[in-house]
């Protein structure tokens, strides 16, 4: 689980090449159609679908689309299918309109696309839910209440994206009430549109009423209309969006799904953010990120995670103590930051480098910000990884900007420690962003930067205060260009470079240092799930290019701390086997070098030798010859009624 709190930022207008679909009819109801529109990115198949369901109270809207709320999808090769369903205001056209009518049309529209696959190029096997609102409703109903062994057929998904839905009717005006709302949608009346959809909307009715009368269908018409109702561990990922400031659909009733999601061990995201009943430019491209994650493969493994959360401004240059200081961390790193401000300018308010938490410049309560005087050429800040990160394969930093205010955008040099030495990038310009309300994302890649070598012969390099001849004042000393060893990244850091307008500011509102693993292959066989409720999920990254030899392979979803390895053969398969199912057939070789614990995160990641893969006969290897595919899968301990032994899915690579 993460729980971010995050601010608007910016969207691109352009939208990849694709086809559009239009007005297919999915399903007629009282003579009249129900239809969908489906966007098939241009690029080869088949196209994992993330289905677009819209908002409006159960009452109003369409399917159309702006271009940008799906951009980021087809760029990603990600088809997207827009549907209509039935409204509460539409009775004349198609009869009954109480719930669940909505629910059965998001369902109906699954089946329809899985049973038109191929004339989209879809993926039957990865399909998402999306909406906001009324659709963020749909969308999570959708994700729990979905089952391959339906009935009517297969109507779950693999992956949910809620924005601002409800989810208990029952509370929906006392999460109003205890998230701070003064004024609110009163949705316990008659006239809501929550008494509507269930149909008891009469004098005298509302969900208030209907909440202390059991006995009545409406009740339980309520209950079903839950998310929460139908939700077991082994549902599909979550991503929520919600504003702190809603007082239209509360985020308590996100939270609500956060807490049942947790206590269940369903993987979920809340990301709040400090708005209303909206969703926020800048979070569209993480709804993209985490379809695209989930759905299109695309493995982004974050190393460190810093959200500048302090609780009060702290002072980092000499104008103030202490220099050194904890802060809040997530994911593996524990970062204590330095600073020194050249500026000579004092006042009130230090003009210097700060954790400061001034709503001007942070959404989520503080920021790393370069204040005034502080944006003179050498001003820096840096902090030290206490788990080194291996950022070889794609490294990169990215960071959201929470003010850059000089003319043209704030320009700074990242600095990067390797384990060994402290590093000087060649300058990286900003956006201009006037302050949080319009934050900004950027991503620097490291690896393409020009970078310097700076003298720590003077100081034992262990932190930013120690590595100059000059103490916290002083200018860093470079000694030449050279290459970073990014195999081992243990510090990050920002100096002010030449050009800024000494009189702005600059505040970094959060920091990721992460590294992208481009996916390979396909996944052949499924298996079952292990005693954490969901399958083990491998999945290959790196290079199908035989002579590169960079293959590694990632499982997720596995138990804790369980032993396992990998096995692989150029021989697919489909047989039940303990409490999975093995998807190679025979031959099948051992990795035994990659015996290795999952730990307490339950996931593992080894590289193997394609020069010496096992074989089952003399001289027990072989290499691997482009042209061929080859299966690996992961066998696991596990623990169901007694010690037995699990398995994850299979992924066939097919090497050239």
């Amino acid at each position: 689980m993460r729980l971010l709190l995050l601010g608007p930022l910016l969207a691109s207008p352009a939208i990849a090449q694709h086809t559009l679909h239009a007005d297919l009819t999915y399903k007629t109801v009282n003579g009249a159609p129900l239809r969908l529109d489906v966007y098939e990115p241009d690029a080869n198949g088949p196209h994992p679908l993330v289905i677009w369901i819209h908002g409006g109270a159960w009452m109003s809207g369409t399917k159309a689309l702006a271009p940008g709320r799906i951009q980021g999808l087809l760029d990603a090769n990600v088809a997207v299918a827009s549907i209509e369903y039935r409204l509460t205001t539409q009775s004349a056209t198609f009869g009954d309109v109480t719930f669940p009518a909505q629910i059965d049309d998001v369902q109906d529209a699954i089946l329809w696309l899985r049973a038109n696959a191929a004339a989209f190029d879809l993926d039957q096997a990865r399909i998402g839910t999306w909406g906001t609102s009324a659709g963020g409703h749909l969308a999570a109903l959708a994700g729990t209440l979905g089952s391959p062994k339906d009935p009517r057929g297969d109507t779950s998904v693999q992956a949910v994206g809620d924005g601002f839905g409800p989810t208990d009717f029952f509370e929906l005006d006392a999460d109003a009430v205890n998230f701070g709302c003064t004024q609110y949608l009163v949705h316990d009346d008659p006239s809501s549109p929550e008494s509507r959809l269930v149909g008891f909307d009469g004098p005298g009715e509302g969900i208030g009423v209907l909440a202390g009368l059991p006995g009545r269908p409406e009740h339980q018409l309520v209950l079903d209309a839950n998310p929460i109702t139908f939700l077991d561990p082994a549902d599909p990922p979550m991503f929520v969006v919600h504003g702190e400031g809603d007082c239209t659909i509360s985020v308590g009733q996100s939270r609500r799904l956060l807490d049942a999601c947790e206590a269940l061990g369903v993987d979920v995201t809340l990301v709040t953010h400090p708005g209303g009943h909206t969703l926020p430019a800048s979070l569209v491209g993480d709804f993209h990120d985490f379809f695209t994650r989930e759905l299109a493969g695309t493995e982004r493994i974050v190393r460190t995670v810093e959200a500048f959360d302090v609780p009060s401004l702290v002072p980092l240059d000499a104008q103030g103590v202490p220099v050194d200081h904890d802060n809040e961390t997530v994911r593996t790193a524990s970062l204590t930051w330095s600073g020194c401000n050249l500026s000579t300018t004092v006042g009130a308010l230090p003009h210097g480098v700060l954790l400061d938490p001034h709503p001007a410049v942070s959404t989520d309560g503080g920021s790393l910000f370069f204040n005034a005087g502080a944006l003179t050429a050498g001003s820096r800040a840096a902090a030290r990884l206490v788990t080194p990160a291996d950022l070889t394969a794609g490294g990169h930093l990215r960071l959201r900007i929470g003010k850059a205010s000089s003319p043209g955008g704030t320009r700074f040099r990242v600095l990067l420690r390797d384990g060994v030495a402290w590093w000087l990038s060649s300058p990286v310009t900003t956006p201009v962003v006037p302050g949080a309300a319009s934050a900004s994302d950027m991503t620097i890649e490291l690896a393409p930067l020009s970078w310097n070598l700076v003298d720590t012969s003077s100081g034992a390099g262990a932190d930013l205060d120690e590595i100059d001849d000059g103490g916290e004042t002083g200018a860093l000393v470079e000694l030449g260009a050279g290459t970073p060893d990014l195999t081992s990244v243990d510090g990050i850091g920002f100096q002010m470079a030449a050009g800024n307008n000494l009189t702005r500011m600059f505040a970094i509102d959060h920091l990721e240092l992460a590294v992208t693993w481009t996916p390979v292959g396909e996944v052949s066989c499924t298996s079952l799930p292990n005693s954490t409720g969901r399958a083990a999920a491998l999945a290959a990254y790196g290079s199908a290019d035989a002579t590169q030899n960079d293959l590694r392979l990632r499982a997720d979803d596995l138990p804790a701390n369980a032993f396992g390895l990998l096995i692989s053969g150029r021989v697919g398969g489909s047989a039940p086997l303990l409490e999975g199912v093995l998807c190679l057939g025979s031959p099948l070789g051992r990795h035994l070098d990659s015996v290795a614990s999952s730990g307490a995160a339950g996931e593992i990641e080894v590289a193997i030798d394609l020069t010496a893969m096992p074989a089952a006969s003399p001289p027990f290897t072989a290499a691997v010859v482009p042209g061929e595919t080859w299966y690996f899968q992961w066998w696991h301990r596990d623990v169901v009624a007694g010690p037995t032994a699990n398995l994850s899915n299979a992924i066939a690579v097919s090497f050239h």
